[in-house]
């Protein structure tokens, strides 16, 4: 079974997750799916007592927690999967149930209050670690994190597991390869904007300078942020297959992983982005290059113009070799194996236990 939160968008990186993962346990199960549903704003506010990041307070209810027991009840699971944190208070049935249990971590809250500059995420630090020493460090079920940033910081949380797997997302297919190299001084920027960090970082990038750097989105929520900022945005996409574009990341928070980043090196795009991407990237060549972070509109545009000037027969070949080791890297079937490797641990600990 895998227990997930009910689906509020159809766009976003935890939905193309959700989906992918979905996809790869069929091939070893029968899937039966339990979503679980928020609560009202209000009912959350009584959460706080629980001392959980806020993303999860709408989560935390007996209602949630009745209906896993419900299910558990109901059907003989070799394997409960709990994807996404927002489950993981919801768990306990299963924890209790002696069936191998498997918990899919989406973000680890801690790396984004470090990461975060703001005035809540630094009060609410401790918060988010008593979050995860409760239920990451929990050795009942194995731990799925999906980059090794995450697993950096649980460290930092003094979480210490025998093991912990990484599952990154994979990259979508790839768009054909400019023949002639060019480059293109455009921005495009993709994603979902439902997150209120995601909404708080774009603002700030848009209040910071200016308008003059040409941006292609075609999401209606950023679109909108674009109008209200007074900055025109072009909403149909570029060529990705003529030219090298750049792909825009105004999240200055860390955490998870960075799922455009992957979309844009497959559609063609060096990648800009305002938080640090580089733990995910170590060792593939020509990354330093490829994957910057920045910190203002005018280093963005010395980026460019570093790049336009560049010899572009040279420019595309290290750009090539990049995007071919990234691309092999972040395979979908094989980021997606340690779902599984996880459950064969998770019963080898269950079937320990029963001698």
């Amino acid at each position: 079974m895998i227990v997930r939160p009910v689906k509020l968008s159809d766009h976003g990186g935890d939905e193309v997750v959700y989906r992918r993962s979905s996809g790869f346990l069929s091939r070893y199960f029968e899937i039966d799916t339990l979503e679980l549903l928020p609560i009202t704003r209000w009912r959350a506010f009584f959460n706080v007592r629980k001392f959980a990041p806020p993303e999860i307070l709408r989560w935390i209810s007996a209602d949630n927690t009745r209906r896993v027991q419900q299910a558990l009840t109901g059907a003989d699971y070799d394997a409960v999967y709990f994807f996404n944190e927002i489950t993981f208070p919801s768990s306990r049935p299963a924890l209790a149930s002696q069936k191998p249990i498997v918990l899919v971590a989406h973000n680890v809250h801690s790396v984004v209050a470090r990461s975060d500059g703001s005035l809540p995420s630094l009060l609410g630090r401790f918060i988010c670690v008593h979050f995860e020493r409760l239920w990451y460090a929990d050795r009942r079920a194995e731990l799925v994190c999906i980059s090794n940033n995450d697993v950096a910081g649980l460290r930092k949380s003094g979480i210490k597991r025998t093991r912990t797997f990484v599952a990154p997302p994979g990259a979508p297919p790839a768009e054909p390869f400019p023949e002639p190299f060019r480059v293109n001084a455009t921005a495009v920027l993709t994603g979902s904007y439902g997150w209120w960090r995601k909404r708080r970082d774009l603002k700030a990038f848009l209040a910071s300078a200016p308008s003059g750097l040409p941006v292609y989105t075609s999401d209606a929520e950023a679109r909108a942020m674009f109008q209200q900022a007074d900055w025109p945005v072009i909403r149909e996409q570029p060529d990705f297959g003529a030219a090298m574009h750049f792909g825009l990341i105004t999240d200055r928070f860390e955490g998870g992983f960075k799922l455009k980043a992957l979309e844009y090196l497959a559609k063609n795009c060096a990648i800009l982005a305002y938080c640090d991407l580089s733990a995910e990237f170590v060792g593939l060549p020509h990354a330093a290059e490829f994957v910057r972070r920045v910190g203002s509109i005018a280093e963005i545009r010395s980026i460019m113009s570093q790049m336009q000037a560049d010899d572009p027969t040279a420019l595309g070949e290290r750009f090539k070799l990049f995007r071919q080791a990234c691309l092999e890297r972040y395979k979908w079937s094989e980021c997606l194996l340690p779902l599984y490797q996880a459950y064969n641990a998770a019963r080898s600990r269950v079937q320990g236990l029963a001698l």
